[in-house]
């Protein structure tokens, strides 16, 4: 009996360590980290640590911000002792965040500066009078499609001052139409949770419809391989893996899934494809 006890708090010490590790954006931030890794390889750039480091700890504080910033403002006298730790934990990232920014250029820190912008933009209004993005309906997804794909591609370049050529372009679209995809399995859960005014697909369209928008936009992120200049069968796979594990949690996504579907599994489909790649084959052997 004591065993099962101990056994019993043991999982539920685990359980909550795992729930501040989604609801910190720790996994969300090694998400944006997998697709920036990849791009790194996919343009034959160098992955820069500093810079995959300040992209981690930016998504940190970033989706923090905008997840919590409206609670924070509606419960600051009371807030809850797990919303306090997400508190302490965005501001010790943003610290550090401010540290790793002295060892980056400035080209690097002008295009970090560019996505903050948006970022901001997308919770405050920038201008007097002047409405946040949120409140535009239907604009959310596609925000947050833009930002990732501008930090994965974008930043990169923007770091070894490289000009983008027509692969880079189609890799940015390939994945701005991922993110997208992904993005849809969240919109399906918070159906009956989200306000009406917000518009998200589900909402205007329907859950079966957007289910097909994001199949769409998968299959064209995929097809868009074969319109690239060079031939490299690793990014093949890349596109072909990622494909699949989004077409399965498209499938799998309804208003009434697992709380675990799209915080934890659709979350980590770039981490898991990255990983399984590494697993396969040597990637910077292959793309050199």
């Amino acid at each position: 009996m004591e065993l099962f006890i101990k056994l019993e708090s043991s999982m539920a010490v685990l359980k909550s360590l795992f729930d501040f590790y989604l609801k910190s954006s720790i996994h969300v931030a090694l998400s944006v980290c997998a697709f920036q890794y990849a791009a790194f390889l996919f343009m034959e750039l160098k992955p820069d640590e500093f810079v995959m480091l300040f992209t981690f700890l930016a998504a940190i504080s970033g989706y923090n911000f905008v997840k919590y910033a409206e609670r924070a403002r509606w419960y600051h006298k009371s807030l809850p002792v797990e919303l306090r730790r997400i508190q302490l934990f965005s501001l010790v990232c943003f610290i550090a965040l401010v540290g790793v920014a002295l060892l980056l250029p400035f080209n690097t820190l002008a295009g970090f500066a560019l996505l903050a912008l948006l970022t901001l933009g997308y919770v405050v209004p920038m201008l007097p009078q002047a409405k946040s993005l949120r409140s535009l309906a239907g604009l959310k997804i596609f925000i947050v499609a833009l930002v990732w794909a501008a930090a994965s591609v974008g930043i990169p370049l923007w770091h070894y001052g490289s000009l983008p050529g027509a692969d880079q372009y189609i890799l940015f679209i390939q994945i701005f139409l991922t993110v997208f995809a992904l993005t849809i399995p969240f919109e399906i859960r918070d159906l009956d949770l989200d306000q009406p005014d917000l518009k998200t697909l589900p909402q205007t369209f329907g859950i079966k419809n957007s289910r097909n928008l994001g199949l769409a936009a998968i299959f064209v992120a995929a097809i868009m391989e074969g319109f690239k200049d060079g031939f490299y069968y690793v990014s093949n796979l890349y596109w072909l893996a990622m494909a699949v594990l989004i077409v399965i949690g498209l499938f799998r996504s309804s208003s009434k899934q697992s709380p675990y579907l799209a915080a934890f599994w659709i979350e980590a489909i770039p981490i898991l494809v990255l990983l399984i790649l590494f697993l396969i084959v040597d990637l910077p052997l292959l793309l050199s």
